[in-house]
């Protein structure tokens, strides 16, 4: 009876740990899954908070280079671009070209267009807003 007993014994501890591994296992595939379908939409927020920083910094970027730029085509034309009535007409021309390249723009397309800068002058949408703009804050 002895032998007969011990693998009986054997035989439902053998039960048990294949009952637990497959336990184990189905959490890992769970888990695996909650990550990769994004439950919850967890990471997909998380890829959204991060693009949407550097979306913030690419434009305050393009603000800060386009008042660069725009003070400078100022002094060479021999204007003051401090003047007072000079920096409000630049900071506000920046301000709408860059609203405009935010909503025409991806920051996608803006890093294909920044590849090639003879390619942003020459795009139709880049030469709109400028024209808007320039309209808008610089011509009296």
């Amino acid at each position: 009876m002895a032998p007969r007993e011990t693998d009986e014994e054997a035989s439902r501890q053998r039960r048990i740990l294949l009952a637990a591994g497959a336990s184990l296992l189905l959490l890992v595939i769970a888990v695996v899954l909650v990550a990769v379908y994004d439950v919850g939409g967890l990471r997909t927020r998380a890829v959204n908070n991060v693009t949407g920083a550097y979306g913030d910094v690419v434009f305050r970027n393009m603000r800060e280079n386009c008042i660069k730029g725009a003070n400078e085509s100022v002094r060479k034309a021999g204007g003051d671009p401090e003047a007072p009535d000079m920096a409000p007409r630049l900071a506000g021309y920046c301000d709408c070209f860059v609203a405009g390249a935010r909503a025409q723009f991806t920051i996608t397309e803006i890093a294909e267009l920044e590849k090639d800068p003879d390619r942003i002058a020459g795009n139709t949408k880049v030469k709109a807003i400028i024209d808007r703009c320039l309209a808008q804050y610089t011509r009296s």
